[in-house]
């Protein structure tokens, strides 16, 4: 199951209120009211006087879940200081700096010595406590694990940044660390974590609180992410982005029709299993949304009897049509696709017969500047004017997009994007070329003077957004830090009315004046190549 990890900044007077709490109950004012854990004490008791193992275990995840309550912690996943490898991370732990909790709770291990010892110094399985340093040795720590990171290529340096961010705060306000995995327990004081944010950062509520929103469908300013059983409607024309959520309601394909209405696929029953999902549509409003209802879309989507020989995947509008392009699973040497036309008309468009196996089918598209589009099918280019056949754009491979945002138009008509992640440019006529080389390509979008802003997952530079500047042929790093951010964004969006970059992250959304990112340093082409290089290298040799 993995490491579900917790890393805690802890003032240690929170520490002997637990005590108190712990030996004393309510007889005992201050401290945290909103603790949780108040109802388990006399179970924990209980357990110590049975099983001191499991009852000194019990009293060491009462008092993490009592910090939490008073101070911050951050989410780790797979790594704390009880999982340090010291062949992974290049450098021992010191061990001569981490100890137990018990010397912070001395008066609960007096009146219950049977536990002294017992309380995990290190994680031992799942659900556990960790290593205690106290904030006298928090500041050696920091020094130690500074060093051994800034040591690392920085694409490998992203697991250990959370344990950075808590040190750093820690000893920036004497506080002690902890950690644990798998534990339930509060968060507080959240504002500490980013007090380090540059001012130039204007930072605004986002009422989207998932990391797992996609996006479906973009027209305009209007963007349709959706989660499970919601569909949001992003106007990004407003500062900050406007957010109105439809529930109830599964929406996994949506493309904007010519003859304005919205398809989807769209399941309303969440009590049906499997869901049943069918082909509808909704009315759209003149101003690009969906609907003025947050809860009605079920009701007033309208089905369509499409006879499709596939489960629809994905759809792509055009001013003839909206291109249906099937799942990758089936008898996909069977598949071609289709177009929806208006009134309900569908209609095949001839392509060769797919050569892979079920599970294998890739096809994707996006549009060109003259409003044709480029069709990824069985992972050939392919051009559709919107007629019943494809145009071949070449016979070498195209890898696939990874959703609406891989890809961006730009005014000579051709599309850049992230074609199996390489960031690739290609025209109406099947050109193409390498813009820059880079491997995790994940979305890419346009700033002002047609500067690109390349979004990768896991990256050598370890950057949240690179710019390419096609005038001057030079990269911008973008470090997650000028975003005030801990990591890359969710999506990011130019706002040219204000000349803002707009970085979303869950429940936040970041917005930075272009004219600083503009001042950031830049690197030229061969040097950026050189750089690159070297850095993925030490990146897979590690």
């Amino acid at each position: 199951m993995g490491w579900d990890c917790t890393l805690h900044v802890v003032d240690e007077s929170s520490l002997a209120r637990f005590s108190a709490r712990f030996l004393h109950g309510d007889q005992v004012g201050g401290g945290s009211d909103g603790w949780a854990g108040a109802d388990l004490v006399g179970e924990a008791i209980r357990l110590i006087h049975d099983d001191a193992e499991r009852g000194a275990r019990a009293v060491g995840e009462l008092a993490l879940s009592y910090v939490s309550t008073e101070t911050p912690h951050v989410y780790s996943r797979g790594f704390a200081l009880s999982l340090w490898n010291d062949d992974v991370m290049g450098a021992p732990l010191p061990t001569e700096l981490l100890g137990s909790v018990e010397s912070a709770i001395p008066e609960v291990v007096r009146a219950y010595p049977v536990i002294a010892g017992r309380i995990p110094r290190m994680f031992d399985g799942n659900w556990c406590v960790g290593p205690y340093v106290a904030a006298r040795d928090v500041p050696a720590l920091l020094a130690h694990v500074e060093h051994v990171i800034d040591a690392m290529v920085p694409g490998d340096r992203g697991p250990y940044l959370p344990l950075l961010t808590v040190l750093r705060v820690a000893a920036a306000g004497g506080y002690a660390y902890w950690e644990g995995t798998d534990l339930p327990v509060a968060q507080a004081n959240e504002d500490w974590l980013v007090g380090g944010r540059p001012s130039q950062v204007r930072i605004e509520a986002n009422p989207l609180t998932s990391p797992l929103v996609r996006p479906l469908a973009i027209r305009g300013t209007t963007y349709l992410l959706h989660e499970q059983w919601t569909l949001h409607e992003v106007d990004v024309a407003t500062s900050p982005p406007t957010v109105t959520t439809h529930d109830a309601v599964q929406v996994v394909v949506a493309a904007f029709t010519p003859w304005n209405t919205l398809l989807v696929r769209i399941a309303t029953d969440r009590s049906q299993r499997p869901f049943q999902f069918r082909l509808a549509e909704l009315p759209v409003e003149s101003r690009g949304t969906v609907l003025p209802s947050r809860s009605g879309l079920g009701d007033a989507a309208t089905p369509l009897a499409a006879d499709l020989p596939f489960k629809v995947d994905k759809a792509y509008a055009t001013a003839s049509g909206v291109l249906l392009l099937p799942a990758r699973f089936g008898p996909v040497a069977t598949y071609v696709p289709h177009v929806l036309r208006a009134g309900g008309v569908v209609e095949r468009v001839e392509a060769p017969a797919p050569t892979c196996g079920p599970g294998d089918l890739t096809c994707d598209a996006a549009p060109f500047g003259d409003g044709s589009l480029l069709v990824i099918w069985d992972r050939r280019a392919y051009r559709w004017d919107g007629g019943s056949t494809l145009v071949p754009l070449g016979d070498e491979e195209l890898g696939g997009l990874d959703d609406q945002l891989a890809t961006v138009t730009l005014p000579d008509g051709s599309i850049v994007g992230g074609f199996g992640r390489r960031l690739v440019r290609i025209d109406r006529d099947g050109r193409r070329s390498t813009v820059l080389p880079l491997t995790n390509v994940m979305a890419v979008g346009r700033g002002p003077d047609d500067v690109l802003v390349i979004k990768e997952g896991d990256n050598p530079e370890a950057d949240a957004l690179k710019l390419w500047w096609p005038a001057s042929r030079e990269v911008t790093h973008v470090q997650p830090e000028a975003l005030g951010m801990e990591s890359g964004p969710t999506m990011s969006h130019y706002d040219p009315v204000r000349d803002l970059l707009i970085a979303m992250r869950p429940g936040a959304w970041h917005a930075v004046d272009w004219s600083t990112l503009a001042a950031l340093p830049r690197v030229d082409l061969a040097g950026f190549e050189e750089e690159h290089t070297r850095l993925a290298a030490l990146m897979r040799s590690n």
